[in-house]
């Protein structure tokens, strides 16, 4: 019940740094400091490097004016700037998370107490949160994401950010919270690409917490928010076996037949299948034979076989031809015990 969002787009290590400094820098400047640190950092010299990091960053202090640098994610952000004791602390976490992680989780919480307000907490975060997942420590990793989402970034990593903290209460075995976390993301981002996948995920958890109407219901919002969207035309099996499982078996059919071309193969034989027993269940028997042996048409698949066989044994039980009933009641018994030599033939084809 879930669309994945790659660890990579939460980690944005900076490719390029610029300086800004006045046109006459001295040797042993914090500027050039920073470039010889950074150069080290990117050739994987990260003990190194982190040396360097550390030093600029506890022996600089806040107030002086020392340049700034700027730096480039990737990302549509805003670069902004900060001042090279706080990029050099955000660097020296980075050396940190690439050497030994577990010092990474304590350095990541000592840069928030020193720049509660930096551009590249949101960063660290996500990065911490993921490794904490990484490690089957869940419900630490939901912690992190969930402060990861408050702070600066930009609308587009915020809603991947909300993808994330929901997927990881999913694994934490909260699935309430991450039903209300999708929720939330399509509500504050209805303009991401990522909010029909959350309201479709969000039904499926439903579904499959056996909450039918409460499904129904969320595929219903996805719907008409999302009418043409590509998630949209993968809820007929889902909206429609909510339907089947709460006992609504019209709607069951009408919601399988409205969304059946966008189907592949697979689910077009569920699709099949279920609108067969809904049919049976509504005494259509005419129809529901029909379906049975549409099945039987167009799968191999010996279970399949089988639980079409036997529902078209209960059609022919209701009609009372007792020996076509007989016939499909003992294919269907042959093949569970793995000893039918099945073609897709079927009483009454």
């Amino acid at each position: 019940a879930s669309v994945h969002i790659p660890a990579s787009a939460y980690t944005h290590i900076p490719a390029t740094v610029h300086i800004l400094t006045s046109s006459s820098v001295s040797v042993n400047s914090p500027s050039e400091q920073f470039q010889k640190a950074r150069a080290l950092f990117d050739e994987g010299f990260y003990a190194e490097a982190y040396s360097l990091f550390r030093q600029l960053s506890d022996d600089l202090q806040p107030s002086e004016s020392l340049g700034s640098v700027q730096a480039s994610t990737g990302s549509s952000a805003k670069a902004g700037s900060a001042s090279i004791r706080e990029s050099a602390a955000y660097y020296a976490v980075l050396c940190l998370a690439a050497m030994e992680r577990d010092n990474q989780f304590a350095a990541t919480d000592r840069f928030l107490r020193l720049y509660p307000n930096s551009r590249y907490a949101a960063e660290l975060l996500k990065d911490a949160a993921f490794q904490e997942a990484e490690q089957g420590r869940f419900d630490e990793a939901v912690r992190r994401a969930a402060m990861a989402v408050t702070y600066p970034q930009t609308d587009k990593e915020r809603a991947e950010a909300y993808f994330r903290l929901a997927e990881y209460s999913i694994q934490a075995d909260d699935p309430a919270r991450a039903r209300n976390t999708f929720l939330e993301l399509a509500d504050r981002f209805p303009y991401s690409i990522l909010a029909p996948k959350a309201l479709y995920a969000r039904g499926t958890l439903y579904l499959e917490d056996e909450q039918y109407q409460n499904a129904t219901d969320a595929f219903e919002l996805l719907r008409e928010r999302f009418p043409y969207d590509e998630m949209t035309r993968r809820i007929g099996t889902a909206l429609g076996e909510s339907y089947y499982r709460q006992k609504k078996y019209a709607l069951a059919i009408e919601a399988f037949e409205d969304q059946f071309f966008y189907l592949d193969d697979e689910l077009q034989r569920k699709a099949i299948y279920l609108m067969a027993e809904s049919a049976n269940a509504m005494d259509d028997l005419k129809n529901a034979a029909r379906l049975y042996r549409m099945l039987l048409n167009r799968t191999e698949d010996p279970e399949e076989q089988r639980l079409a066989h036997y529902g078209l044994g209960w059609i022919y039980h209701k009609q009372e031809i007792w020996h076509w009933a007989a016939d499909s009641f003992g294919k269907a018994a042959d093949m569970e015990a793995g000893t039918g030599a099945d073609t897709n033939a079927s009483p009454g084809a």
